[in-house]
Formats: structure tokens, sequence, C-alpha cells
């Protein structure tokens, strides 16, 4: 695949090497716009092991998953991705609803800024327990 290039010109997978605070990164295994192999995990894959960093792949989650359910972005973005994954050699699969995966979404970032920003221990604790959810898979660097 091709390397994801932002708007800026700047390539996030050689940006993130200096990073020294904890990361987490969320992504949808079915995203045909910034597909897995090519966006998120270069971009993990480049962080430092020093670091404290987590990938959190939701197993059915899409590019649009990510926006607000019924925001003014929905339907535009679910087009692009329509058509995106019409083109691509791994056609989407099956897709949580976006509101799963918005409610996914924020309760994974509740819990790591409540662990990361606030050292929160319960929240370090609840955060692990629901990287074991059977709708998401996950990598974690711990140094």
């Amino acid at each position: 695949g091709t390397t994801y290039l932002s708007i800026t010109g700047t390539d996030p997978h050689t940006s993130v090497d200096s990073v020294s605070i904890p990361a987490l990164i969320l992504d949808g295994a079915e995203d045909c716009i910034c597909p897995t192999d090519t966006h998120t995990q270069l971009i993990y894959d480049s962080l430092p092991n020093s670091i404290h960093k987590v990938l959190v792949r939701f197993t059915q989650g899409d590019h649009c998953g990510f926006s607000q359910p019924g925001g003014p972005g929905q339907i535009p973005c679910e087009t692009a991705e329509t058509s995106a994954c019409l083109t691509a050699l791994d056609p989407q699969g099956t897709t949580m609803s976006p509101a799963d995966q918005n409610d996914l979404t924020v309760d994974y970032l509740r819990l790591w800024l409540d662990a990361t920003l606030l050292e929160d221990s319960e929240a370090m604790d609840a955060f692990t327990t629901l990287l074991a959810d059977d709708r998401t898979t996950s990598q974690v660097n711990t140094p």
C-alpha cells in the first residue's frame, strides 16, 4: 500500500520518533481510508519503545465510526469511505454501528486519559480490563 501523507505534507510515521509521553492509538480494522498496515501500525511501530504505547484495533471498526454519529461530517465521510472501500484490494467487511464505535472510543479515551493524566491506578486497571473486550485487539508496550 501507499504510505499515508497528511494534508500538511508531513509523514506521521517519521514524525513520532521524539514522542516522550504515553500514546494511545485507536483504529478500525475495516478502515479503507487509513488502512492499518499503511497507517496506524506504522505509527505505533515508529513510536519509541521507551514510552507506554497502546494500539487498540476495533475489529469491526471503520474510519467514519470515529466521528460523531449523526454529526455534520458523518454522511460525507461515509460516502468517501464507501468509495475508498469499493476500490480497495481488501474490501470492507462487516462494521459495527457508528454509535457503538463511538461509545467504545469514549470508553477507551476516558480511562486512558484518567490513567495517564491523573495517574489514576484504578482507571489504568479498568483500561487494561477493557483491552480484553472481544470487539478489539491490542498491542501494548510498557517500558
